[in-house]
């Protein structure tokens, strides 16, 4: 009996630790063939989102001309200033090119990107996806805090799916 207890203690636990999600519409289940109300597309490249997969998928328009695009959201209501958030995704590149001045990444960013704290520019896999992460803290001095999957100057597709913004207990 006591073994179970101590099991059972150690599930609640588990439970009560892992932190919420504070990315809205993560698994893109509202998606449709426009970008949830919660996210937004920026750019000139294609930003599709795959409801049910949970996989934002940022590519350019041909192979020879290099997309700089993103998908948004706003976490700023969500997170307080001062306080270490986790930002992590799973990422998968898919013919996957850089070009002179490329930059990609996963990152809290502040208005107007006058800051930013994330992960970039990290080695991007073809067959399986990998996780990146990073721990990040928010500036006292921002005033707004906005979740951005980017890609700029790349042509083939990057993906990113699993994203998460999760408070650091």
């Amino acid at each position: 009996m006591k073994k179970v207890f101590t099991v059972f203690t150690a599930l609640l636990l588990a439970f009560a630790v892992q932190a919420e999600n504070l990315i809205e519409n993560a698994s893109f289940e509202k998606a449709g063939k426009k970008a949830p109300a919660s996210w937004a597309k920026i750019g000139k490249g294609q930003v599709i989102f795959q409801p049910g997969k949970g996989i934002v998928r940022l590519e350019s328009v041909d192979e020879k001309t290099p997309a700089t695009c993103s998908a948004r959201q706003s976490v700023f209501k969500k997170i307080v200033k001062g306080k270490k958030y986790l930002l992590s995704c799973k990422v998968k590149g898919d013919k996957f090119q850089k070009h002179p001045k490329a930059d990609y990444g996963l990152m809290l960013v502040n208005k107007n990107w006058k800051g930013s704290a994330g992960t970039r520019r990290f080695k991007v896999p073809e067959a399986e996806a990998v996780t990146v992460k990073k721990v990040v803290t928010v500036p006292e001095n921002w005033t707004d805090a906005i979740i951005v999957a980017f890609v700029a100057n790349t042509t083939g597709a990057l993906e990113f799916s699993e994203i998460q913004l999760t408070e650091v207990q």
